[in-house]
């Protein structure tokens, strides 16, 4: 399974160079969102050489609602996988929960 997910990385990160072409998104745009220099980006385009973090931003930057339905199935999945375990909250720990994280995160 691992290196099913490694070649299929891969293969992502060697078709990069045409999901940006084929992208609406300016390379100025792209550039400044990974943070990289024109050299750099332009250099990792041609050798199809990005990193998996990078690969991760390029593919929010460029299919965001592809990126976004894959991370929602794999909360809801991880969150069945909770439940089928047993591992559930009941409904005043949570709201207990929620409004603790909410004062500590509160701004002043």
């Amino acid at each position: 399974m691992i290196a099913e997910i490694l070649f299929k990385a891969k293969d992502i990160q060697g078709d990069i160079p045409r999901l940006i072409a084929t992208s609406p998104l300016k390379n100025d745009y792209i550039i400044k969102e990974l943070g990289l220099t024109p050299s750099t980006y332009y250099r990792k385009v041609k050798k199809k050489d990005f990193s998996l973090d990078e690969m991760i931003k390029l593919m929010h930057l460029i299919c965001p609602h592809e990126v976004d339905g894959f991370l929602l199935k794999r909360e809801l999945e991880l969150g069945l996988e909770e439940y089928e375990n047993g591992e559930l909250i009941d409904h005043d720990t949570f709201i207990r929960n929620v409004k603790q994280t909410l004062n500590e995160n509160k701004v002043d």
